[in-house]
């Protein structure tokens, strides 16, 4: 993964140097197997930044994900604000581990240290039941609450 993630900054022409070579042996990094998808960078403008849009986009990449790669897991970063303040678990990934990735040297818009956000496909299937039921349970609302009948 630090190979991938410093290869993915230096095609944007940043740079970063991680203060280790790999994560530590009790990181959940080592326990994902089979079809991995990044996703990637998540920017939403400051003007339409709120907390529904955020869990929105975030919630519909990991079900696009799903659909279309059927991948064992989704792997994300954040910074510890991200991380801490719950997003992850709000936008649909159920794991999340400090420290990930540690950088001595990183660029003017990278964190010193990021925050691994994981979905795994059991997480991801039942995010894709519970939109199916939030979605039938608003138009079940909609159609008890029509004036004509129905």
């Amino acid at each position: 993964a630090t190979s991938y993630t410093i290869g993915l900054y230096m095609q944007r022409g940043e740079m970063l140097v991680p203060s280790k070579s790999h994560q530590g042996r009790n990181s959940v990094a080592h326990e994902l197997r089979g079809r991995l998808v990044y996703n990637g960078e998540l920017w939403i403008a400051p003007k339409v930044r709120n907390r529904l849009v955020y869990e929105t986009f975030s919630k519909l990449g990991l079900l696009l994900s799903l659909v279309k790669w059927i991948p064992d897991c989704v792997w994300a970063l954040a910074e510890r604000t991200m991380a801490t303040h719950g997003h992850p678990i709000r936008g649909g990934y159920s794991t999340i581990e400090n420290g990930f990735f540690r950088w001595q040297w990183a660029g003017k818009e990278i964190p010193n240290v990021e925050w691994l956000h994981i979905a795994d496909r059991r997480s991801m299937e039942h995010l894709a039941d519970e939109v199916c039921f939030e979605i039938a349970e608003a138009r079940t609302k909609d159609a008890s609450g029509r004036k004509d009948g129905g």
